[in-house]
């Protein structure tokens, strides 16, 4: 390698520095499912399906996010008795808060006595 093509990556390198990272949602991001409906409940983050999520239980979705505005989409192919989840973000190790909290039965909400979604927003501190 002669000096020229050493001055060319070394001009190369400092101008990827340069470049910004695409945004991203700084520290975790958390979707908690609190019930049990079967497979006639999907998730969806800004466009994406959360695979595995009809169960109880949770999944990290930092990757599905960014900092700002975000959808949640929940659709239900049947009847479900209740609608329970809540996405948390924590913007540091000992810190975590809730930036969207659903609870929903169908004794209250007769949309959820037939097959239907609904479209939820919440937001990602910058």
């Amino acid at each position: 390698m002669n000096a020229r093509t050493s001055k060319i990556f070394t001009i190369a390198a400092a101008l990827t520095l340069l470049v910004p990272a695409p945004a991203r949602a700084d520290g975790a991001t958390v979707l908690t499912n609190g019930v049990a409906e079967g497979t006639r409940v999907v998730v969806v983050i800004n466009g994406a399906h959360r695979e595995g999520m009809q169960m109880e239980g949770y999944g990290e979705i930092t990757d599905e996010v960014h900092p700002g505005r975000n959808t949640a989409m929940v659709r239900w192919t049947g009847p479900v008795q209740r609608i329970d989840f809540r996405i948390t973000h924590s913007t540091s190790p000992n810190h975590a808060g809730d930036v969207l909290v659903v609870r929903v039965d169908a004794a209250h909400d007769p949309a959820l006595r037939r097959a239907g979604s609904r479209t939820y927003t919440f937001t990602i501190p910058r």
